[in-house]
């Protein structure tokens, strides 16, 4: 009962976080993508940082940082399969920081995903706007939603080499063994235990109890030397 009083604890707030995350950047970049549609003029670059940062509208018929156009309803699709998929794991987080990942990733998978289904061309082929562009860092053209999916896999990609599962817990690190010396200890073990064997029966092994009980007064005459 208190294991699961304190799962619950942990579950909620990251619950919440997961959440407030994804409708924050899907509305974001819904605003941003309005905003854009009605005040930037079409296919013309608009400075903002000098030409490092520029607005650039464009329609995206294809996936994120306009690649692979002309697939729209392969990524419309995928991005489906995506949303219920976090969806579905929602309860299951309990870290905050895997709570952060699946709410950027859920995030920005829904504002592309809300320009796939209801904008033109059509439902499931609509056109995703972009408007950031960035010549000296990339040649294509991006949106809030494609910023927050590539940041949530460098921070999921992140957790794993640091060893955090989404449930808080942490993946337990094994030091690899010496093969070599695994194969020494056992043969050694084995030996051993013949010899046991044989000093305890004679009969058995006439040749091993001798070699065996030879050893005996040699390990007796090394303990008096000492």
């Amino acid at each position: 009962m208190t294991q699961q009083r304190e799962n619950s604890s942990k579950r909620l707030p990251a619950v919440i976080l997961l959440g407030a995350v994804a409708v924050a950047i899907a509305v974001a970049d819904q605003l941003i993508k309005l905003w854009a549609e009605n005040t930037l003029p079409r296919g013309e670059t608009v400075p903002v940082i000098g030409e490092a940062v520029q607005w650039l509208y464009v329609l995206n018929p294809g996936a994120a940082f306009s690649f692979l156009s002309g697939h729209t309803w392969v990524f419309t699709l995928f991005a489906v399969v995506v949303a219920v998929v976090l969806i579905v794991q929602l309860w299951r987080v309990r870290s905050r920081l895997w709570a952060l990942s699946y709410g950027m990733l859920l995030g920005g998978t829904l504002g592309n995903l809300y320009d796939r289904l209801l904008r033109e061309p059509g439902f499931a082929i609509g056109h995703v706007v972009d408007y950031i562009y960035t010549p000296w860092l990339l040649s294509a053209v991006y949106n809030l939603a494609d910023i927050a999916i590539v940041g949530s896999v460098i921070l999921i990609v992140l957790l794993v080499l640091f060893g955090l599962r989404p449930d808080g817990t942490r993946y337990k690190r094994e030091r690899a063994a010496d093969p070599e010396a695994e194969a020494e200890d056992a043969d050694a073990a084995e030996e051993a235990e013949d010899a046991e064997d044989a000093a305890a029966d004679p009969a058995a092994d006439p040749a091993a109890a001798e070699a065996a009980g030879s050893t005996r007064p040699k390990t007796a005459e090394r303990s008096a030397r000492g």
